[in-house]
């Protein structure tokens, strides 16, 4: 079976069980019970919510929160830095599940 995780905000969370119905009984698609909401969020949380149960495909959904003017919260230029930082961290995930299929 193929492992499915879906990371994101609310519109995430609406659409995964769209996914699930979509993609059929042949893969398993989860994602965490709460809002990952910024960028800097899903980076802070990604060991709990993605590296700790390896999926085949990580698909992000994340940074529309970071678009917002909020000061103390993740600045817009640092959206592209926190994406690149999430990729490189969670692809060893993905390497790691392909070769145990």
């Amino acid at each position: 079976m193929t492992s499915v995780l879906l990371l994101g905000d609310s519109i995430r969370m609406h659409y995964q069980p769209v996914v699930r119905q979509e993609l059929g009984p042949d893969f398993e698609v989860r994602g965490p019970a709460e809002n990952c909401a910024t960028s800097r969020n899903l980076l802070a949380n990604l060991e709990r919510w993605a590296l700790a149960a390896p999926a085949s495909i990580i698909h992000v959904n994340a940074g529309l929160h970071d678009l917002r003017y909020d000061p103390v919260r993740t600045r817009r230029s640092s959206r592209s830095a926190n994406t690149r930082r999430t990729s490189a961290r969670s692809s060893p995930a993905c390497a790691s599940a392909r070769t145990q299929d």
